[in-house]
């Protein structure tokens, strides 16, 4: 026994050198002067749950090179997913968000995207980069914020839907459809008719997801209505889902069928997918004699999700 315990000690340090010796190597690149060298080496430490990687990363966040800063803070969102009690990836991604390079202050941003409670302890610098001077800080923050979906900063984000930057006002909408709050209801209606097509789109599949009764008719108006081919797409998209009911089965099975735009009529059959109804499925026949080999595509895929492939009956 004492053989057999010594032997499976032996093997479970013969195991673990290989990686004791890549983090050692990786602890030393880092010392690198060369930035090339740095760089890649954050990327792998990202990859490795060891507390002396994350250590090295938080260290690096300071790095004289910006390609090295944003390599760090690309790789701290490994650590950052992985460990909730240990807070040094949080603070080290939200110090970057002041850094000098705007790429690396949206790629910090972007990093901050976990849904745990080391990233809720980002919240007030993340709504402080809503007002970057960047737009694709702002917009990264803007993902981010809507991912973690914290009702505090409903407000902050809800504000940029009246930015001047038309992507701003987009990404807004889109945070807030994923954070699904009824307060968002509102202004998404307002930006329903925002002169912009993206922000119209954005707004479009937010309120499909928030679903609240009182936007089906908008929504219907827009998928029926409106001049841009993308913005009908979401509105069919938001429309997707088994909460609407039998209500909007007629309208999608309109735009599958008669939509003079493929993408229109892809997003259609895809919503009808979405919702799986027996009539549902039926409306998919027409996206399968569709002359778009895109359309046919999706009514294809969609019908082979819900086990009635084109060959089996609905």
């Amino acid at each position: 026994m004492l053989l057999m315990r010594i032997g499976v000690a032996l093997l479970m340090a013969a195991a673990t050198a290989p990686e004791e010796s890549r983090i050692v190597d990786a602890l030393q690149q880092m010392r690198s002067k060369d930035a090339l060298v740095r760089a890649r080496t954050a990327r792998s430490l990202g990859a490795l749950a060891d507390p002396r990687a994350l250590g090295a990363l938080v260290e690096a966040v300071s790095d004289d090179d910006p390609g090295v800063r944003l390599a760090v803070v690309q790789a701290l969102h490994g650590p950052l997913t992985l460990a909730d009690s240990d807070t040094r990836a949080v603070d080290a991604l939200v110090r970057a968000l002041g850094d000098a390079d705007a790429e690396v202050r949206a790629a910090a941003a972007d990093s901050l995207d976990a849904p745990n409670a080391g990233g809720r302890r980002a919240l007030p610098a993340l709504v402080s980069a809503l007002a970057d001077s960047n737009p694709e800080v702002a917009k990264a923050a803007l993902g981010t914020l809507g991912s973690i979906g914290d009702a505090t900063v409903f407000d902050a984000v809800a504000a940029l839907l009246d930015a001047s930057d038309s992507g701003l006002q987009s990404a807004a909408a889109q945070a807030l459809g994923e954070m699904g709050d009824k307060r968002a209801v509102d202004p998404l209606l307002k930006a329903l008719a925002a002169d912009g097509e993206g922000v119209r789109a954005a707004a479009a599949l937010a309120l499909g997801r928030i679903q609240e009764p009182r936007v089906l008719p908008p929504l219907l108006a827009v998928l029926k209505t409106d001049a841009a081919p993308r913005v009908r797409a979401k509105a069919a998209r938001g429309l997707g889902r088994a909460g609407w009911g039998e209500a909007v089965l007629g309208p999608l099975k309109a735009a599958a069928c008669g939509d003079r735009e493929p993408v229109v009529r892809a997003a259609a059959v895809a919503a009808l997918g979405t919702i799986g109804s027996a009539p549902a499925t039926e409306a998919l026949r027409c996206g399968l004699r569709d002359p778009n080999p895109e359309v046919r595509e999706a009514a294809r895929q969609a019908l082979e999700s819900l086990g009635k492939g084109p060959g089996r009956p609905p």
